[in-house]
């Protein structure tokens, strides 16, 4: 999550949600802080910390497999944001194996914002480009796509969403054709008997397990700092 709040504080806030470790990079003045809160049953290592992101690896017992987590805090500044992607992408040809990058990114895709002033298509563009050339993908959002309000009122209230959760396509392709082998080898009885993998009883079970592995929300954290 980001936050501004002062470190007394998230160490309260870790006990009160019964978290195991933390994380912290502390804010600018008014810019900036990341917090990262994790279990113990979690494998986490955090590698590296600059001040608008933490690298974290992570290992997946299941898969034996390890991935990188990016947690970002991007700047307000258009100039700092575009050097900070400048970063991201350079690390981007070590993260073959599973990439992950969430946060508030401060930057805009064309169908992200309602409201407020007009934004030509070239002001996209940098934003973009970080993510082809990242080969990043967006996961998408359920039922509210926005997550920053201006809390005016009527048209005057603008809604941008500046938080998303990003991932490597090739990382996805890979997950997505493990999960595919898997759920036909676990269907094998029944593919066999019916003949053939198109049937009503072998399109089911997909649905099924692609309906109890799909992602439906992504919860983001803001803590208010103390009055």
């Amino acid at each position: 999550m980001d936050t501004k709040n002062r470190t007394d504080r998230l160490e309260k806030l870790k006990r009160e949600l019964h978290f195991y470790y933390i994380c912290r990079v502390p804010p600018r003045g008014l810019a900036g802080g990341l917090c990262l809160l994790w279990k113990e049953i979690v494998d986490f290592q955090v590698r590296t910390v600059y001040s608008f992101i933490m690298e974290v690896e992570v290992k997946d017992d299941d898969k034996n497999k390890r991935w990188m987590l990016d947690c970002i805090h991007a700047d307000f500044d258009d100039q700092r944001r575009c050097e900070q992607w400048s970063l991201s992408q350079r690390v981007a040809g070590r993260r073959a194996d599973g990439w992950v990058v969430l946060g508030d990114l401060k930057d805009l895709l064309p169908d992200d914002k309602e409201g407020g002033c007009h934004r030509s298509a070239a002001s996209f563009s940098d934003f973009r480009n970080f993510l082809d050339k990242c080969g990043l993908l967006d996961v998408g959002f359920v039922v509210h796509p926005f997550t920053w309000f201006q809390k005016r009122q009527g048209s005057f209230n603008v809604k941008e969403r500046l938080d998303r959760v990003l991932v490597n396509a090739k990382s996805l392709k890979q997950d997505l054709k493990r999960e595919e082998e898997f759920w036909r080898c676990q269907s094998r009885v029944q593919w066999l008997q019916a003949g053939d993998k198109k049937t009503s009883s072998f399109h089911a079970l997909c649905v099924q397990s692609r309906r109890h592995n799909q992602i439906r929300g992504l919860v983001f954290m803001t803590v208010n700092k103390d009055d």
